[in-house]
């Protein structure tokens, strides 16, 4: 009895999280590359202290976007920053924060400038126009969804003793609710 409860409560979760996939797929499905425009992207600053916090190195965070400001001997505005502009920004201590292009922060309305979005991680390559980017932004987040209903989500750096409600919270955090059982 217990090992089929358990398969319902897995197929269950597992719907769940593929209509949130869905959901996010019927939102987002509209969003695509454009050519970039002068003056589409104030640009989103990076600080180096943040990214301590999170564990993931100044220069691979740098790695692969536009720098929407000149970095001080690095870069010049515009400019792809690349995995060695990246290492030597990452060794430059004077280097406390740059600004880079990005989804966040473009003004653009018909899509996202190539430029903000950079580099396709997939493959290291600038992105290509017209590339369906809300598609694969909503499948990003889909997939390890279902990975957490599932219990084989694994990533580094993240403890497995508490993944903080899961699913459910990521539903609220998507459409903007308060948090179920708080005062």
């Amino acid at each position: 009895r217990g090992s089929r409860k358990g398969l319902i409560d897995t197929a269950l979760k597992t719907a769940d999280s593929g209509y949130l996939t869905r959901r996010l797929v019927d939102v987002s499905q509209d969003v695509f590359t454009v050519e970039d425009e002068a003056g589409d992207d104030d640009g989103f600053t990076i600080f180096r202290s943040e990214t301590e916090l999170t564990m993931i190195d100044f220069g691979n965070r740098l790695y692969g976007r536009y720098a929407a400001e000149d970095i001080a001997g690095h870069v010049k505005a515009g400019e792809l920053i690349t995995r060695e502009i990246a290492s030597a920004i990452e060794a430059d201590s004077e280097v406390q924060e740059a600004k880079i292009m990005s989804v966040l922060s473009t003004k653009n309305l018909r899509g996202v400038p190539r430029k903000s979005y950079g580099i396709d991680m997939s493959t290291n390559q600038i992105v290509d126009n017209a590339q369906p980017v809300g598609v694969i932004a909503a499948q990003s987040v889909g997939e390890p969804g279902t990975q957490l209903t599932l219990r084989t989500f694994h990533s580094s750096g993240v403890a497995e003793s508490d993944i903080t409600q899961g699913l459910p919270r990521v539903e609220e955090l998507f459409e903007a609710r308060s948090p179920k059982g708080q005062a």
